[in-house]
Protein backbone atom coordinates (compact mmCIF):
# COMPACT_ATOMS: atom_id res chain seq x y z
CA UNK A 1 0.00 0.00 0.00
CA UNK A 2 1.06 3.55 -0.58
CA UNK A 3 0.22 6.68 1.38
CA UNK A 4 -1.43 9.31 -0.76
CA UNK A 5 -1.19 12.77 0.74
CA UNK A 6 -1.22 16.26 -0.67
CA UNK A 7 2.36 17.50 -0.66
CA UNK A 8 3.81 14.31 0.84
CA UNK A 9 5.97 11.59 -0.66
CA UNK A 10 4.47 8.16 -1.21
CA UNK A 11 5.95 5.43 0.95
CA UNK A 12 5.30 1.81 1.81
CA UNK A 13 2.71 2.06 4.55
CA UNK A 14 1.57 -1.45 5.36
CA UNK A 15 3.57 -1.19 8.60
CA UNK A 16 2.59 2.45 8.96
CA UNK A 17 -1.13 1.58 8.95
CA UNK A 18 -0.57 -1.19 11.49
CA UNK A 19 0.83 1.42 13.86
CA UNK A 20 -1.71 4.10 12.93
CA UNK A 21 -5.18 2.60 12.84
CA UNK A 22 -6.73 6.06 13.15
CA UNK A 23 -5.11 7.13 9.86
CA UNK A 24 -6.26 3.90 8.17
CA UNK A 25 -9.79 4.59 9.38
CA UNK A 26 -9.63 8.17 8.09
CA UNK A 27 -8.40 6.91 4.70
CA UNK A 28 -11.27 4.43 4.47
CA UNK A 29 -13.89 6.99 5.55
CA UNK A 30 -12.55 9.41 2.92
CA UNK A 31 -12.71 6.63 0.32
CA UNK A 32 -16.27 5.78 1.36
CA UNK A 33 -17.40 9.42 1.12
CA UNK A 34 -15.82 9.81 -2.31
CA UNK A 35 -17.35 6.57 -3.58
CA UNK A 36 -20.88 7.43 -2.49
CA UNK A 37 -20.51 10.97 -3.84
CA UNK A 38 -20.94 12.73 -0.52
CA UNK A 39 -17.53 14.38 -0.82
CA UNK A 40 -15.48 15.58 -3.77
CA UNK A 41 -11.70 15.60 -4.09
CA UNK A 42 -11.82 19.39 -4.08
CA UNK A 43 -13.72 19.46 -0.78
CA UNK A 44 -11.32 16.95 0.71
CA UNK A 45 -8.29 18.98 -0.36
CA UNK A 46 -9.89 22.23 0.86
CA UNK A 47 -10.01 20.92 4.43
CA UNK A 48 -6.36 21.94 4.71
CA UNK A 49 -5.36 18.82 6.58
CA UNK A 50 -3.50 15.80 5.28
CA UNK A 51 -5.40 13.84 2.68
CA UNK A 52 -5.43 10.13 3.48
CA UNK A 53 -6.67 7.61 0.93
CA UNK A 54 -5.95 3.90 0.43
CA UNK A 55 -3.07 3.14 -1.93
CA UNK A 56 -4.00 3.15 -5.60
CA UNK A 57 -7.45 4.46 -4.72
CA UNK A 58 -9.96 4.39 -7.54
CA UNK A 59 -13.63 4.90 -6.69
CA UNK A 60 -14.88 1.89 -8.67
CA UNK A 61 -11.94 -0.47 -8.28
CA UNK A 62 -11.60 0.11 -4.53
CA UNK A 63 -15.21 -0.63 -3.58
CA UNK A 64 -14.58 -4.23 -2.48
CA UNK A 65 -11.61 -3.25 -0.29
CA UNK A 66 -13.58 -0.49 1.39
CA UNK A 67 -16.57 -2.81 1.94
CA UNK A 68 -14.26 -5.40 3.50
CA UNK A 69 -12.78 -2.78 5.84
CA UNK A 70 -16.22 -1.66 7.05
CA UNK A 71 -17.36 -5.28 7.44
CA UNK A 72 -14.38 -5.84 9.72
CA UNK A 73 -15.27 -2.74 11.75
CA UNK A 74 -18.92 -3.86 11.78
CA UNK A 75 -20.16 -0.63 10.19
CA UNK A 76 -22.87 -2.32 8.18
CA UNK A 77 -24.67 0.88 7.17
CA UNK A 78 -21.61 1.93 5.17
CA UNK A 79 -21.39 -1.58 3.71
CA UNK A 80 -25.00 -1.29 2.60
CA UNK A 81 -24.36 2.06 0.92
CA UNK A 82 -21.32 0.64 -0.85
CA UNK A 83 -23.25 -2.42 -2.01
CA UNK A 84 -25.90 -0.10 -3.52
CA UNK A 85 -23.19 1.66 -5.51
CA UNK A 86 -21.58 -1.63 -6.56
CA UNK A 87 -24.93 -2.99 -7.77
CA UNK A 88 -25.75 0.22 -9.62
CA UNK A 89 -22.37 0.10 -11.40
CA UNK A 90 -22.95 -3.53 -12.39
CA UNK A 91 -26.51 -2.81 -13.56
CA UNK A 92 -25.37 0.17 -15.62
CA UNK A 93 -22.72 -1.80 -17.48
CA UNK A 94 -20.56 1.32 -17.65
CA UNK A 95 -17.12 1.77 -16.18
CA UNK A 96 -17.63 5.50 -15.57
CA UNK A 97 -21.11 5.18 -14.10
CA UNK A 98 -20.54 6.70 -10.66
CA UNK A 99 -21.59 10.28 -11.43
CA UNK A 100 -24.92 9.12 -12.87
CA UNK A 101 -25.41 6.68 -10.02
CA UNK A 102 -24.94 9.35 -7.33
CA UNK A 103 -27.98 11.15 -8.69
CA UNK A 104 -30.21 8.04 -8.69
CA UNK A 105 -29.47 6.29 -5.40
CA UNK A 106 -31.53 7.20 -2.36
CA UNK A 107 -29.28 7.12 0.68
CA UNK A 108 -30.45 6.05 4.12
CA UNK A 109 -29.08 9.20 5.83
Amino acid sequence: MQRNTVGKENEDISEFYEDNEEILHEAMVNAYLLIIGELTYEELIDTGSELWLPSGFDEQLSIDSVIEYFENTEDYEKCGDMLKVKKAIKDSGKKDALKDIYKRIEWGN
